[in-house]
């Protein structure tokens, strides 16, 4: 059995998705994703599909976004049946809103074969970030780069 769309055009489905969930169309991501789908946000953790569509129904303060320098690739599976997708975009709050808000963040799209078709079972969306300064040991700071930041702290210790 063939999938009704070829991997490769997998960079260009999650890239469509993204830009209209972005504007607050949210109907392509969902129905991308099966109903035991693992959404981990740049905020809040969902799993199973419904309790991602309640959360986005009720968020009625979401901004639309405008999505930038996207870049995209497949990352090599073991079957045929599964793929991942990679990419990283600039994030821009559209004109109207209250603040300008930009971003660079990253993303992670597992997906596997269910009847012909590409569902997401694992979505993962992170804002970049960046080390903090080694002298500065403020939990926002450990929350955003935990790594390094912790090594070094613990290691003056």
């Amino acid at each position: 059995m063939s999938p009704s769309l070829p991997k490769e055009r997998l960079l260009v489905l999650v890239e469509e998705t993204l830009r209209r969930y972005y504007k607050g169309d949210y109907a392509p991501a969902l129905s991308l994703m099966e109903e035991r789908c693992v959404f981990i946000s740049a905020g809040p953790v969902f799993y199973l599909r419904d309790n991602v569509r309640n959360a986005l129904e009720n968020d009625v303060h979401m901004p639309t976004f405008t999505l930038q320098n996207c870049r995209f690739r497949l990352i090599e599976t073991r079957s045929e049946d599964e793929a991942i997708v990679m990419g990283e975009y600039t994030l821009r709050s559209d004109p109207g809103f209250a603040m300008v808000v930009a971003a660079q963040q990253r993303i992670t799209v597992n997906m596997r074969l269910h009847d012909d078709q590409w569902q997401a079972y694992l979505v993962h969306a992170s804002n970049e970030c960046s080390d903090a300064d080694v002298d500065e040991i403020s939990p926002p700071s450990w929350v955003a780069a935990p790594s390094n930041s912790c090594r070094t702290y613990f290691a003056r210790k």
